[in-house]
């Protein structure tokens, strides 16, 4: 996760997340109103076959879109020309080809391609990404809130250990303004299992090793799972912002 800001990360993660959550939302209502337009547009539209007349070629950056001229007669007689607001790879459609589409009994001049990616793919591809853009921070958003609870849980409930500090390590996993965050790591056996555990810190915005060398640190763990801890480092200073 990378970010340009000149707020403290703390903040500059806050604000991304937010961010991306309103664009989510944003796809949402976008793709849902897309949705419903295309649902009563076929309830009243009028099936008919069209000729191709023409090909416009579109190039937006690297991307070349090719988009049908279509002509054809609505029961009436009238002859209506429109250009497809759909683009197609350049081998999907030739000029003289018929296609099947529909229009608008009310408003004929309202057309589309009777194919799936004309009528439904615009919403769908909104909803799809604003659904993963929303759950995803909404998730993560939860998954935040409840480690805030375990954690004070185990502040309150978690049985004690004091372990010595080990070692600072970079959380390569998360950046912000092009820098990642530390955290301590400290190496703790259980003679009860003779097992190794490791245990690792929230994210801290600055270097600690010299604040956290030679000193004992206390962590809270769940008894029944070693996997629920929390690693108390109040005895850092904190970041100025």
């Amino acid at each position: 996760m990378a970010f340009k800001s000149k707020e403290s990360p703390q903040k500059t993660i806050s604000f991304l997340r937010l961010s991306v959550l309103f664009v989510g939302i944003l796809q949402l209502g976008i793709g849902a109103i897309l949705y419903q337009s295309t649902r009563s547009f076929l309830a009243t539209a009028i099936p008919t076959q069209g000729e191709i007349i023409a090909i416009d070629r579109r190039q937006n950056d690297d991307t070349t879109r090719y988009h049908p001229v279509i002509q054809f007669d609505t029961k009436s007689g009238e002859t209506i020309e429109f250009t497809s607001d759909t683009g197609f790879n350049f081998s999907t459609y030739q000029v003289a080809d018929n296609i099947a589409i529909l229009y608008s009994q009310e408003t004929p001049n309202t057309v589309r391609i009777n194919s799936f990616s004309s009528l439904w793919l615009p919403s769908l591809s909104l909803l799809g990404l604003g659904g993963i853009f929303t759950l995803a921070m909404v998730g993560s958003m939860v998954y935040e809130s409840q480690q805030r609870k375990l954690h004070h849980h185990l502040k309150n409930n978690g049985k004690i250990i004091v372990v010595p500090y080990s070692r600072v390590e970079l959380n390569s996993s998360t950046k912000v303004n092009s820098v990642s965050p530390y955290r301590i790591v400290c190496q703790w056996h259980d003679p009860m299992d003779n097992k190794v555990y490791l245990f690792k810190s929230e994210n801290i915005w600055f270097n600690p090793e010299e604040f956290a060398r030679d000193r004992d640190i206390k962590i809270y763990i769940n008894p029944d799972n070693y996997q629920q801890y929390y690693m108390n480092i109040d005895f850092l200073p904190k970041l100025a912002t």
